[in-house]
């Protein structure tokens, strides 16, 4: 194992369990006191003296039970935001400490769906995530196992079929993958001064994935990616700025048990392709045209602030990233004597969102915006040939309140998405903008709020969609492919979802079992989509201290 893999691994567990730690000791909230704080006055008059890690003496860490976290949408939505980006805003969402581990089992089913994501799907995931504040220092680190089995892949050898990657390759005949992932996130901040402190966060992956009949494809990945950052904050307002440095790799090679397969126009299925941009194509029939080395660069920065004031707290973060990855004929065994350079691509992304909660998290608003800009160079067309913009915007809006004396939670959330691609060589353009309104209530069924039923419901539906295409142009990948995910954007769909949560005790120990269903229905299907229906089911099991 290369240090690139074991020493992110360290750090992880080393902050997962620190020395002199002792986590499970400590009696945790009932679930009663998730809102309210019951304690003494003696214990609360010392808490509030304990030091912080920006303000040493002068300001105390609030108290948090991760129960807390787990049963309120909007802290879990708040938490789940900063740890992946700001250690300011982690902070705060955490309090003194947290630890939680969590196994799940997702299914997923139906042919509602983009043509190159898997008609069947099954999940089964472990996660480990904990952290602590002392008076100098804040330790974070997560750890997260995930093995993946998808049935039925059509055009898309590819780690993430999401990301808007301008090479890739593909075949008409249907693989079944297994794909297995690490993930490990730590966050380190230490005390400089009063007021003042200095952190560094690691974002590290890798993982392995193959197919299991032909043609076989088997695509490697890892990325280390760095953030330094600088904090400042009083009482009442808190800044931070940030950078991020990183690389990675992915690569991708496809082989055969059968060499009739590819060598024979008989099985055109079977045969393999480099999918260049959005529609352009080009066999790979000999073993060296079905390997590439995508290496990757990362950069970039951010900020965060807050402001609270006497009843709420207004939190802002910001960030940009660019990418840039080299596409590179061969891998890295050395196998060949040079490498043919296919092109280059570079990606620039913004992130946003604007915060702004009340004290008691009795309410909270939240609004979100991204934006993702890709171009490539491509070395055979001796030019730019492929563009892809995204662009999403989003308004969250939480609200708590007790009915008929039980804990009850509202939180509502529109959101506008927004995608263009252009492919030059084919003359294709696909613009596809996308609105959902969602709901959701979750409702304690009892005062002690051990169990707590989830009901959403959601609505989904086209704007701004066109297509065009040269009538020139057209291959198996335009007809299938691309034309099935432009039918696709001009449906609407309902989304109906429902969950349990049961909390208990179980070996002395603190535990919550929580499972949930949500089914997508569209009101029409045609002969191009084949289907209008997708339904997802999650199972999980979380202990907590």
């Amino acid at each position: 194992m290369t240090i690139h893999r074991i020493l992110p691994l360290c750090l992880s567990l080393a902050v997962l369990f620190p020395a002199g730690a002792s986590l499970a000791q400590e009696k945790p909230l009932p679930p009663a006191a998730a809102f309210k704080d019951k304690r003494v006055p003696d214990r609360a008059a010392r808490e509030r003296s304990a030091p912080s890690v920006a303000e040493g003496k002068s300001q105390s860490l609030s108290d948090s039970s991760t129960q807390v976290l787990l049963l309120s949408m909007l802290r879990n939505s708040s938490y789940q935001l900063s740890k992946a980006s700001s250690v300011l805003l982690l902070q705060q969402d955490m309090g003194k400490r947290i630890s939680i581990s969590t196994l799940r089992y997702r299914t997923e089913n139906g042919k509602y769906r983009p043509y190159q994501e898997a008609e069947h799907s099954k999940t089964a995931n472990f996660t480990a995530e904990g952290g602590k504040q002392t008076d100098k220092m804040l330790l974070w680190g997560s750890f997260s196992y995930s093995n993946s089995k998808l049935d039925s892949i059509r055009w898309g050898h590819r780690k993430d079929a999401a990301f808007t990657t301008p090479f890739y390759y593909g075949s008409q005949r249907a693989v079944h993958y297994q794909q297995t992932d690490y993930a490990i996130q730590t966050h380190l901040m230490h005390r400089l001064a009063k007021g003042l402190s200095a952190s560094i966060s690691s974002d590290y992956g890798m993982g392995d994935h193959f197919s299991t009949n032909d043609p076989r494809a088997l695509l490697k990945h890892f990325k280390l990616r760095l953030s330094p950052a600088l904090q400042w904050q009083n009482k009442q307002i808190g800044l931070e700025i940030r950078g991020l440095w990183g690389y990675g790799q992915q690569e991708s090679q496809v082989d055969y048990r059968n060499k009739e397969y590819y060598e024979s126009s008989q099985y055109p299925e079977y045969l393999n392709w480099l999918i260049n941009g959005y529609g352009t194509m080009r066999n790979a029939l000999s073993f060296s045209d079905r390997v590439y080395t995508n290496n990757q660069d990362f950069s970039g920065g951010g900020l965060a602030f807050f402001y609270k004031a006497k009843g709420w707290t207004g939190r802002l973060n910001l960030s940009y990233e660019r990418i840039h990855e080299e596409y590179d004929r061969g891998n890295s065994s050395g196998r060949y004597d040079g490498y043919d350079m296919y092109g280059d691509y570079d990606v620039d992304q913004w992130k946003g969102y604007l915060d702004l909660q009340e004290a008691q998290q009795r309410w909270g608003l939240r609004l979100e915006a991204a934006q993702s800009k890709g171009k490539d160079y491509n070395i055979d067309l001796l030019g730019n040939n492929y563009a892809a913009l995204r662009r999403m915007a989003a308004l969250a809006l939480y609200y708590r309140l007790p009915i008929w004396g039980r804990h009850t939670e509202f939180s509502f959330r529109e959101t506008l998405s927004y995608r263009n691609q252009v492919d030059g060589n084919m003359l294709i353009q696909r613009e596809a903008g996308r609105q959902q309104a969602n709901i959701q209530l979750r409702h304690a069924l009892s005062k002690q709020q051990h169990q707590l039923l989830e009901l959403g419901l959601g609505y989904s539906s086209p704007y701004s969609t066109a297509f065009s295409q040269s009538p020139r142009s057209s291959n198996a990948f335009i007809d299938q492919v691309i034309k099935n995910d432009v039918a696709l954007d001009k449906t609407n769909y309902w989304q109906l979802q429902a969950g349990f949560q049961q909390y208990f005790r179980f070996a002395g120990m603190n535990w919550m079992a929580h499972a949930q269903t949500m089914q997508l229905q569209a009101p029409r299907s045609d002969e191009v989509l084949q289907g209008r229906a997708r339904n997802q089911t999650n199972l999980s099991l979380h202990l907590y201290f």
